[in-house]
């Protein structure tokens, strides 16, 4: 067989096999996916591929891909560019209010290195402002760094309420 002829039938596979996990609840599978490093890619890649309703209802687990160090960071914040800015902010402000804003556990400056690199290619400008406003009260150079990156936002973007 033919290179070409083999990736033309792999392409059937892969097709067949799609609508067998739709078939067998998709949003499920997804979700054990996302949370499993070595499924993460191949799930953000089927989300690139389906309706956005699907991304929307597994946001959480999208932005918990999207930030931090993972390999899947960019394909992650494609997935999320996806989905309308709008509902898209009204869904990330919880979750970065649980992450960041009283968080539970320390957070390591990474982390907010990687959120504040979001938001803005996001272009979620309110969102980081307030994100910003968070993060001004960590003491961490680190993290100061980041404000001082993002500044501009803060002070031509106020959060809003």
């Amino acid at each position: 067989m033919e290179p070409w002829e083999e990736l033309v039938e792999t392409e059937k596979a892969y097709f067949a096999c799609r609508m067998r996990l739709f078939a067998a609840g998709a949003k499920d599978q997804l979700e054990l996916a996302l949370t499993d490093p070595r499924g993460r890619a191949a799930a953000l890649r089927m989300l690139l591929a389906v309706p956005v309703d699907l991304t929307m209802e597994l946001v959480e687990d999208v932005f918990e891909a999207s930030i931090g160090l993972t390999d899947d960071i960019a394909i992650a914040r494609d997935v999320l560019r996806r989905v309308d800015p709008g509902w898209l902010s009204t869904a990330l402000r919880p979750l970065l209010a649980n992450r960041f804003e009283e968080p539970k556990e320390p957070v390591d400056w990474v982390d907010y290195r990687c959120a504040a690199d979001l938001l803005a290619d996001l272009n979620q400008n309110s969102l980081l402002s307030r994100f910003l406003i968070w993060a001004i009260r960590i003491d961490d150079p680190d993290v100061q760094e980041i404000v001082d990156d993002y500044r501009y936002v803060l002070e031509n973007h106020p959060p809003q309420p």
